[in-house]
């Protein structure tokens, strides 16, 4: 309402006054459209040269990091962090924790802002197939020896995520399983494990345990104080003989990072093998009895 009796003002003094108002409003107007399609940091002397291939190059960088599906990839493709320091380790420990997670997640980068011609803010993205998603983090990216980088403290953020640390931590104790089961019926083979996670060290996180039976993944929430787990699989073919089982108990971040505190396993079992009947063996025949030559017969 202000807005309109001020305007009503405006008119009512004069041509001149009118003219001037118009003008003003119709170069907002444009000034507006204009700098819609500009970025807030071009132009302030905090961007590079060439923001927009700057941006691109980025964002390949963040797209080339995820792409690493193993320790050994990631060993072999250094170079893509400005300090890579413990990065190994970590995605070593984050590969162990979750091996399918770690080998089926992008980055998508939703926006790069520049703090200077050589740091990047990055806004993006961890889409992991099954999930979960991680959306809106933030990392830093830095221009060194004339290539952009992701930061040491992005990545092993990111790797924090599947429990791997940067920082070398002592690893986590190994926990006794209370029952590890195998049973074999006539739709194949199953198996069942269970397990307690101590108390949280930290009382505002709460748990997940994440459990692993050949290739199925399982996930179980527990509260600050733990407690009590466990996971049952009838998934396993018939065939298989042996399976591999592990468990880990993570505390669970307010920034959804996962901080194991116990692991179980790998524990590796085998099932009963099924006993074919054995048909029988029929008896082998009877040598025949030698041949008695026959003895001369004498007549007198």
């Amino acid at each position: 309402m202000c807005g309109l009796s001020n305007t009503a003002g405006w008119y009512r003094g004069g041509g001149g006054t009118v003219r001037t108002v118009k003008a003003l409003v119709l170069v907002a107007a444009v000034a507006s459209v204009l700098l819609a399609g500009i970025p807030a940091d071009a132009g302030t002397g905090s961007a590079p040269e060439d923001p927009e291939a700057a941006r691109r190059e980025i964002t390949r960088v963040f797209e080339e990091w995820a792409a690493l599906s193993t320790a050994e990839e990631v060993e072999t493709n250094l170079d893509l962090i400005d300090d890579p320091r413990g990065v190994v380790e970590a995605a070593r420990e984050a590969q162990q924790n979750f091996p399918y997670e770690v080998s089926h997640d992008i980055n998508r980068v939703t926006e790069v802002r520049f703090s200077s011609p050589t740091e990047a803010e990055v806004t993006y993205d961890i889409l992991i197939d099954r999930g979960p998603n991680f959306l809106g983090r933030t990392g830093h990216a830095v221009f060194e020896d004339g290539a952009w980088r992701v930061t040491r403290e992005t990545v092993c953020g990111s790797l924090a995520l599947a429990g791997g640390s940067c920082d070398g931590a002592t690893a986590p104790p190994v926990g006794e399983l209370q029952f590890l089961a195998s049973s074999t019926g006539p739709d194949g083979n199953a198996a069942s494990a269970g397990g307690r996670c101590p108390p949280s060290p930290q009382p505002e996180a709460s748990y997940q345990v994440n459990a692993r039976f050949g290739e199925e993944q399982f996930v179980e929430p527990l509260p600050p104080e733990g407690g009590d787990w466990a996971f049952h699989s009838a998934r396993v073919p018939p065939e298989v003989t042996t399976i591999e089982f592990t468990a880990v108990c993570n505390l669970l971040m307010e920034d959804g990072a996962l901080v194991p505190t116990m692991t179980f396993g790998p524990n590796r079992f085998g099932y009963p093998l099924r006993r074919q009947p054995t048909p029988p063996v029929p008896p082998a025949p009877a040598p025949p009895a030698p041949r008695v030559p026959a003895q001369p017969r004498f007549t007198g």
